[in-house]
């Protein structure tokens, strides 16, 4: 008894050194093949346009302590558990019609089509002061501009850009993403280079300042128009408030709409692909567990996501579950860091601990815990995709009819208990129902009816002061049956274009081409759903819209082919 214990302790030992020992140990090469150690550092936009490896390496100034309530900083984590710096600046503000953010010089420029829109680039001050003490921060927000334009970090931020004059607003799931892609033909439009930015529904993104935005953008060209697409903007309670402050009356706010009993099918037919994906994925990742323990012990507890991305198999990078994981594993080991670290070990022992909770060996058809952390100990190292997959992946699918029904009542029960009607009189009271009834959560989050009440949401953004005559609502339909006709009226501030071809397999080879990781996460352009709809279901969904559809119908001047029953 005394023998077996002592060789458990043994092999417990000999696991947690390697496991210590493994990055430290790694071949330079190795590492950089991760994108590690200098051949990363020679490959930054910076110092590549300064000369790459034999450019004189700048001495940086020494960074200055941050206080916890520093107010000129600020602090975030990411979802993988690194601590994120940066320099905190107000949000772009109009003063007599001009332009101004801290840390940013900026003008009033005609905008293509009328009217004027914000054009600003970082003072050379704000860039240096980014790259010598939030060098992290800086490669972040601009490093994508820079390889773009084969420029340094410093040249791209001092390079002028302009706020979007065209923003699609929504909806999700009603051919937004179809909009966006036609318009990126348009000779006098320039889109972001990212297809949603999501910057005006996210608090956090606002903290450093509009320049992480700006730099999403191409540089300035007088003659077209910036643009971008984020349709979870008119579903959010805050991005028409932001968007309003900023842009103002100089944006045009379109608003994609479609039949929303449709629309609410389309989204639970999307996340009953990413479900059902997600049980191939972790075939894969039992297929590919040796390579994925390799990776992450290789890679060492602070480099855990990024060592997945660099090393593992392209079969298993290919899947679409696989950014979510990669980025779950490292925050699964920051929290095992962060309790080790409280119990006065570290992080090498806290990768060690997550590799002995999610991998085991077989033998002789048992579970054993892990004992050679790099060569499968005595048998097959198998992923436990119970314990280790479910977190940031995992996603359940509620019965179509129970998450479908379940809303309705929850909108009765709250308009009963709350207001002296159950349908909605006018679009105040459509707004005030969801502000009183609803808490949005975002992504693809069963809130499938919410995302429908599209004038409800539209008099939420008139109270956060957009202006209706800013607002272009477009019926899906009329893209799919005329899109020269609905892309004209998206874009008719500007001179108007004539496409060539508007056909499906063009739009598919252009998202191709443009945004080519997008379909990844669920988008399709004509998804075929496992069954119809059940007709009873159908009916009742159409019936609680029709008051919600009128109010809409009225702002927009127009009726749509929508069914009431």
């Amino acid at each position: 008894m005394r023998c077996a214990t002592l060789y458990a302790l043994v092999a417990y030992a000999t696991a947690q050194a390697t496991a210590q020992d493994n990055y430290a140990s790694l071949r330079r090469a190795a590492r950089q093949s991760y994108g590690f150690g200098d051949a990363r550092y020679a490959s930054h936009p910076r110092r590549a346009a300064a000369g790459g490896e034999d450019a004189p390496r700048r001495r940086r100034r020494r960074r200055r302590p941050v206080q916890p309530d520093d107010p000129n900083v600020c602090e975030s984590r990411s979802r993988a558990g690194v601590r994120r710096r940066a320099p905190k600046a107000a949000p772009l503000a109009w003063t007599d019609g001009v332009p101004a953010a801290e840390g940013l010089e900026c003008v009033a420029a005609p905008a293509p089509g009328g009217g004027t829109r914000a054009c600003c680039r970082a003072t050379l001050a704000r860039a240096e002061l980014l790259a010598d003490e939030y060098p992290a921060h800086f490669a972040r927000i601009a490093r994508s501009a820079a390889r773009a334009e084969g420029v340094n970090l410093v040249t791209a931020a001092t390079t002028w850009r302009c706020f979007p004059s065209l923003v699609i607003v929504g909806a999700q799931k009603s051919g937004s993403t179809a909009l966006a892609v036609h318009l990126t033909r348009h000779p006098n439009i320039a889109f972001s280079r990212d297809k949603e930015l999501h910057f005006f529904d996210k608090n956090e993104s606002l903290c450093p300042g509009p320049l992480g935005y700006l730099l999403k953008f191409p540089a300035r060209d007088e003659l077209k128009a910036t643009a971008e697409a984020t349709p979870f903007y008119i579903a959010s309670t805050e991005a028409c408030t932001h968007m309003a402050a900023q842009l103002g009356r100089r944006a045009t706010y379109v608003l994609i709409v479609r039949e929303p009993v449709a629309r609410a099918y389309s989204e639970y037919q999307m996340k009953h692909r990413r479900v059902q994906g997600q049980d191939g994925f972790e075939k894969a990742l039992q297929a590919h567990a040796g390579a994925i323990l390799r990776c992450v012990a290789e890679a060492g507890p602070r480099n855990a996501t990024r060592g997945l991305r660099a090393c593992a198999p392209s079969e298993l990078q290919a899947l679409a579950k696989f950014p979510q994981f990669a980025v779950s594993v490292g925050v699964q080991i920051a929290r095992k860091a962060k309790a080790a670290k409280q119990a006065g070990g570290d992080d090498r022992s806290a990768l060690y601990e997550w590799l002995k909770a999610c991998f085991w060996v077989a033998d002789e058809g048992t579970k054993e815990p892990l004992a050679d952390l790099i060569g499968g100990g005595r048998g097959a190292a198998r992923f436990d995709a119970t314990q280790c997959f479910k977190e940031g992946t995992r996603e359940r699918l509620g019965d179509l009819e129970a998450v479908m029904r379940d809303e309705v009542a929850l909108f009765h029960d709250c308009a009963r208990t709350h207001f002296s009607w159950m349908v909605p009189p006018s679009m105040d009271a459509a707004a005030d129902l969801i502000t009183k009834c609803v808490r949005v959560r975002t992504g693809i989050s069963a809130q499938y009816l919410y995302r429908g009440l599209y004038a409800a949401q539209l008099q939420r953004c008139l109270r956060g002061g957009v202006v209706s005559s800013d607002i272009v609502v477009v019926d899906q339909d009329v893209l799919r049956r005329d899109p020269q006709r609905a892309l004209d009226a998206v874009a008719h501030r500007l001179p108007r274009h004539t496409y060539e071809d508007l056909s499906d397999a063009s739009l598919k080879a252009e998202m191709d081409r443009r945004w080519p990781d997008f379909e990844k996460n669920g988008w399709r352009l004509d998804a075929a759903y496992t069954a119809p709809m059940p007709e009873a279901l159908r009916s009742d969904l159409a019936r609680f819209f029709a008051p919600h559809n009128e109010l809409l119908f009225d702002f927009a001047g127009r009726r749509f082919d929508w069914p009431s029953r």
